[in-house]
């Protein structure tokens, strides 16, 4: 029973089974990470003087938030499987260089004109209208 249990949680290379490595990232995201950072990001909010809600400023700040939560987790395993943080599938080296970062610009503009003739075709407008 005792070895069943072990091969269940424990790996054949004698690390915690992959399942298990995602199960505890996932909790310490969100219940342990998450709330130590509610304050900061609620003083970092008040500071810049953010509205809650749907607005740009307050969206990007929650985002930046996720960006801390993700690289504390990963960085925790990193630590524990003896790898470097961005052996994770976002190798630093070769994704931040100018010519990735000039290409994803361009598709970026390329799709929203792409986006804006489709809504102009459409007779869609993003911009609100005067009531006459």
């Amino acid at each position: 029973m005792k070895e069943t249990l072990k091969q269940f949680f424990i790996a054949p290379d004698g690390r915690l089974r992959a399942i298990w490595r995602a199960a505890i990232y996932y909790a310490v995201g969100t219940f342990l990470i998450f709330p130590l950072l509610d304050r900061p990001v609620a003083s970092v909010a008040k500071l810049l003087h953010l509205t809650l809600g749907l607005t740009a400023g307050y969206i990007a700040l929650a985002e930046l938030r996720n960006l801390a939560v993700a690289l504390i987790c990963t960085g925790a395993f990193a630590l524990y499987e003896r790898r470097r943080i961005d052996s994770y599938g976002l190798p630093l080296n070769s994704h931040f260089d100018l010519g990735s970062l000039t290409i994803g610009h361009s598709q970026g503009y390329r799709f929203i004109q792409e986006l804006l003739q489709v809504a102009k075709r459409h007779r869609f407008s993003i911009m609100p209208q005067k009531q006459t």
